[in-house]
């Protein structure tokens, strides 16, 4: 007769009493059975991090068939950099872009220059923004909708964005730094002569806040 114990313990001599053993073996049994059905422990989040990502020379189009003209703009060459990003979500993360508008089609001069540089996550951005000759033209399908004269002009700005959706701290608040408008131009290019309806050669604006 041969008998398994617990724990590699030596087999019982012939003759000797089994029942110690035979209790151990079904004890251990019985633990194994509780083990196996016991749930498993939760596993661990998948975490991940990256040091730097660099996106240079995409595009980005842009089509709105909601406004008569269509509008059709692109942003050429955008570079983004971004640093130290986890996921899940922490801190913010370091972040630049910068692009070029114009509007679509070969040829198309460019309308304006664009950037922007902070922190930033899904809950939360505090960005410096600069914008830098925009041609009004380039917006001339939304000007439309409210404005039958065509307007020219250029506008360039700096300001800074501060926004958080975090419960108990929402909070938006952009302030314009600077703001001017060079060389406005407002005309009616309708019937047979045109003329300027209004003209002015600068505006600018400092130290705008809207919360």
């Amino acid at each position: 007769r041969l008998t398994l114990s617990h724990r590699g313990e030596a087999e019982s001599a012939p003759g000797a009493n089994p029942a110690p053993a035979a209790r151990r073996a079904a004890s251990a049994a019985s633990a194994a059975a509780s083990g196996a059905s016991a749930p498993a422990a939760a596993a661990s989040p998948w975490r991940l991090s990256l040091a730097s990502l660099a996106l240079n020379d995409a595009r980005v189009l842009w089509n709105d068939a909601a406004v008569s003209p269509a509008a059709a703009l692109q942003l050429d060459g955008v570079a983004i950099t971004a640093k130290n990003l986890q996921w899940p979500v922490a801190q913010p993360m370091p972040l630049d872009a910068a692009g070029s508008l114009r509007a679509q089609g070969g040829g198309a001069e460019g309308a304006a220059t664009l950037s922007v540089g902070g922190q930033a996550n899904d809950h939360e951005a505090k960005l410096d923004i600069e914008l830098a000759g925009l041609n009004v033209q380039a917006l001339a399908p939304y000007l439309a909708q409210a404005l039958t004269p065509r307007v020219d002009g250029k506008v360039s700005a700096k300001g800074s964005l501060d926004w958080s959706n975090a419960p108990g701290a929402e909070r938006l608040q952009l302030v314009l730094a600077s703001a001017t408008l060079d060389a406005l131009q407002v005309r009616d290019d309708q019937g047979r002569a045109r003329r300027d309806d209004a003209s002015l050669d600068r505006l600018a604006l400092t130290d705008v806040n809207i919360d």
